[in-house]
């Protein structure tokens, strides 16, 4: 079974079978009705995002996946952001009114969710027919005559099923506030089924479970108002193997934005999967095919037996903090964290650590934020990244936790750095060197982080975005043993982002 159909084949069966062995699939209509009707290639099927905010976070990718794949078995993807219905507030979900956003906050954050999905859907590619729509609920809601609108569709409305819709029924059970403003956004969203019909021909939706209501009342809708059949099909809400919420971290949502969470912090939410949701995780979360995942389950399976699924279970977790960073982020970032993670195997070597890692935790960084010296357990635990060749005007090279620097052999043991490296290192900003040390994706990343005062140098918080490297930052770096007194492997500072992420900046 593959993921993947031509753009020309029928999407029907090879796409259900894959929503269903992959575990998108909480409820839908009738499929014997939904099945027939996707037996035409180029079918269109839609998702709606409001546009609460400028990115989504790793509780939407679900949601972005299913439209891929429904995209990548010959259905035409139709992107919804709600412009309109973001105005209001959808209630799903929700256990207070959600805080109301000016209209050009909404309209930035709907530019910027379109850029975001454009990465996982193509909307301009000349050798499919298939190619997604992006539309906006702002072209048409805000336009409405609400007398006219209440006249022409308010009847079709039960007053009574809505109030036993599971949104509005949980904030009434609790006595809670429910304006009449949010009461109107099950309307409006289908009203949206009902339009995108008419415009694009669509009647497919997809949402998750907790949408189940609305889009029910949106295909009501479309077939009071034009005698037709639409459906809908929804996944689960989901979360982890202990029941948290999914997409959450302790520092607060997993944003599938690089500006808002770190390439590096998305990968290690991943890695950091619990045992029992890592198969369930890679089915849902990554494009590998069934028959490396099933591989996958069946190696974990027989470690677990032998009771020895550690080490088993941590590469799992890796190869799916990996592949989801490669889909999210693209095959630079997925590279620079294969990387880091083969790193982390030579830091894993008892000949370097003495077998204490367990693999569950990132190098701690709490003693490179203050400015005690380097000691060579920090040495040991934290990744460095060679400044010497890059100095020299050669290219730079980043080295597993504990490795010697390249070189290290190059320069006799002088007390201080030689002028003209003094003079060079000042000439590299600290935004660039982050880029290059692969603490952020880009610069404009590296600048924003600057700006949130969550970069430290030698210990000190970076105050400038423009701020460069300096002598004053560094210091002389321990000998690694007695026998090797004769030859310092330089300076180093400890370059670090938030609290999990650092790197020893070192040069000879």
């Amino acid at each position: 079974m593959s993921d993947t159909a031509t753009p020309s084949s029928s999407p029907a069966g090879a796409f259900l079978d894959t929503l269903a062995w992959r575990g998108y699939v909480y409820q839908h209509t009738d499929a014997d009705a939904l099945r027939a009707w996707m037996t035409e290639p180029n079918r269109p099927a839609y998702i709606g995002f409001d546009a609460t905010a400028s990115a989504l976070h790793v509780g939407s990718l679900l949601q972005l996946l299913l439209l891929r794949k429904w995209q990548q078995h010959g259905g035409v993807p139709v992107l919804l952001i709600g412009g309109g219905t973001t105005r209001i507030g959808d209630p799903s979900g929700k256990d207070k009114t959600r805080t109301m956003l000016s209209i050009d906050q909404i309209d930035d954050n709907a530019r910027a969710l379109q850029r975001l999905c454009a990465q996982f859907l193509s909307f301009d590619d000349p050798s499919i027919t298939n190619n997604a729509i992006f539309v906006n609920n702002a072209d048409w809601l805000p336009s409405l005559n609400y007398v006219d609108f209440l006249r022409t569709y308010g009847v079709h409305f039960s007053v009574n099923r809505m109030l036993g819709f599971e949104s509005v029924r949980t904030r009434l059970d609790r006595e809670q506030h429910l304006s009449f403003l949010e009461f109107n956004y099950m309307i409006f969203q289908a009203y949206d089924y009902l339009e995108l019909s008419k415009r694009h021909g669509v009647l497919l939706q997809f949402g998750g479970s907790d949408q189940w209501g609305n889009i029910m009342n949106g295909i009501d809708l479309i077939r009071k108002c034009t005698n037709q059949v639409a459906h809908c099909l929804t996944t689960p809400l989901l979360t982890t193997a202990s029941g948290k919420k999914m997409g959450k971290s302790e520092s607060g949502a997993i944003w599938l934005d690089a500006s808002l969470t770190p390439v590096f912090d998305f990968w290690q939410y991943w890695r950091n999967a619990e045992d029992g949701d890592v198969v369930r995780f890679l089915k849902l979360f990554t494009e590998l095919d069934p028959a490396t995942i099933e591989g996958l389950e069946d190696e974990i399976a027989k470690a677990l037996q032998a009771g020895d699924a550690a080490a088993v279970l941590n590469e799992a977790k890796i190869r799916l903090a990996t592949a989801v960073t490669r889909l999210c982020h693209g095959e630079e970032a997925a590279l620079n964290m294969e990387t880091y993670a083969q790193q982390r195997r030579v830091r894993r070597d008892p000949a370097i650590t003495g077998g204490s890692d367990d693999g569950k935790t990132l190098p701690s960084t709490s003693q490179a934020q203050t400015a005690s010296p380097i000691d060579a357990a920090t040495m040991a635990a934290t990744p460095a990244y060679d400044l010497s060749l890059l100095l020299r005007g050669s290219s730079e090279i980043l080295m597993p936790p504990g490795a010697p620097s390249a070189a290290d052999t190059a320069n006799p043991d002088n007390a201080d750095p030689p002028s003209r490296l003094v003079e060079r290192l000042a000439q590299l900003t600290v935004v660039e060197t982050m880029a290059k040390a692969g603490l952020c994706t880009s610069k404009s990343e590296g600048r924003k982080l600057i700006r949130q005062n969550g970069v430290r140098l030698g210990g000190q918080v970076v105050a400038q975005e423009t701020a460069t490297l300096s002598v004053a930052d560094f210091q002389r770096l321990p000998t690694a043993s007695a026998s090797a007194s004769s030859s310092h492997p330089g300076w180093g500072a400890i370059l670090a982002v938030g609290k999990k992420r650092a790197v020893l900046l070192r040069f000879r």
